[in-house]
């Protein structure tokens, strides 16, 4: 089952383009990182899949329903953690909790009740004198207590610092798990990525530029060394080419294509001593997205 799928999904805000017919499906289980540079359309994209915004043309659809006329027992199956942490903050957090819980069914306590704790969260304490952190990991204890099918995480660890960043690492890892769920998150935890995420969807400039598992893009996208001697003059012609960086001895190029294609590309176009370099999926994101 697709729980995400759009087509030609356009978004303008007055003249200024800010998605781009992005064509995108998500299939049922597992995590999904939806990873792009600041401004690149990745809340917009959130927003307008979820009905929040209606897009200037194109098409969205959540669980099988048009985004903009989703029925309410469905949206109940949706969980949405927005990057601002909203809350009541004249509320106390056992109030908010209470509040919350009653808007849903089949509120899980003991999950709530969980993740409270685990970002050490006094329930007596007026939601305005948490920390940032605090306030992250209470939203998040809102956003999964209803048990939802689907779970957008938009950017949560925005503004954290590192131990309530930790938390809230643990507890998308322990949510990454669970394969009857349906995790997307946008994150900069691109270090952390190995951890959490299956499949990755990566956006430039409102404009889909990628969409598989994390394991195919790290057999399809590679970071070479190069000499700088003898470089070819027509070197940023290569198939393929996706960013290159000079040091002071040696050119690296950031190539989409299979590590054997991408070495014969290479050896073609007569660069001297090409190898691969073994390097983290988070240096190979950080070229692809620059």
């Amino acid at each position: 089952m697709n729980v995400i799928q759009t087509e030609n999904l356009t978004k303008f805000f007055g003249n200024q383009p800010s998605l781009r017919k992005i064509n995108l499906t998500i299939q049922a289980g597992g995590t999904i990182a939806l990873l792009g540079r600041n401004g690149a359309g990745k809340t917009t994209l959130l927003r307008t899949i979820l009905g929040f915004e209606e897009p200037t043309s194109g098409y969205a659809s959540v669980l099988g329903y048009d985004s903009l006329k989703i029925p309410v027992q469905e949206r109940a199956k949706i969980g949405y953690l927005t990057e601002d942490h909203t809350l009541y903050s004249w509320m106390k957090v056992d109030e908010c909790v209470a509040f919350q819980a009653s808007c849903f069914p089949h509120w899980d306590w003991g999950l709530c009740n969980q993740t409270i704790e685990q970002f050490q969260i006094d329930r007596a304490t007026k939601i305005k004198n948490l920390s940032r952190g605090q306030r992250a990991g209470l939203c998040l204890s809102l956003v999964l207590a209803p048990n939802p099918d689907l779970i957008i995480l938009d950017d949560p660890s925005l503004g954290l610092d590192i131990v309530a960043k930790r938390a809230m690492l643990e507890a998308l890892v322990e949510l990454s798990a669970q394969p009857e769920k349906t995790l997307v998150l946008s994150t900069h935890l691109i270090d952390e990525l190995e951890r959490l995420a299956d499949h990755i969807v990566l956006i430039k400039n409102g404009a889909l530029s990628a969409s598989c598992p994390l394991e195919t893009f790290q057999q399809e996208v590679s970071i070479w060394s190069v000499s700088l001697e003898h470089l070819p003059s027509n070197w940023r012609e290569i198939p393929g080419l996706i960013h290159s960086k000079k040091t002071e001895d040696e050119l690296q190029l950031t190539l989409k294509g299979s590590h054997d294609e991408c070495y014969e590309r290479l050896k073609k176009y007569q660069f001297r001593n090409p190898r691969r370099l073994n390097v983290n999926v988070e240096k190979i994101l950080s070229n692809y997205l620059e």
